[in-house]
């Protein structure tokens, strides 16, 4: 929670309040839920670079928790 605190309030680039961090990159970077949206019944993951521009988006990743949990688990197999 302490890493969630300070990217909400005191990073540079702050984490909106909707999106919920799930995994840390162990780079500062956080793959996170977007709960204000819902595609299919589920909310989808996006990157969040703790280095970017104030105004930069997160980078879209998955459509669920799920579908980016498979593709990190097949990638760690290669």
């Amino acid at each position: 929670t302490s890493n969630t605190f300070w990217e909400r309030n005191e990073a540079f680039r702050r984490l909106p309040a909707h999106m919920v961090p799930v995994y840390n990159d162990g780079f500062g970077n956080l793959y996170v839920l977007d709960t204000d949206q819902i595609i299919d019944g589920e909310n989808p993951i996006y990157f969040w670079d703790h280095e970017g521009l104030p105004d930069q988006s997160a980078e879209y990743v998955a459509d669920s928790f799920a579908a980016w949990l498979c593709n990190e688990l097949m990638a760690n197999e290669e």
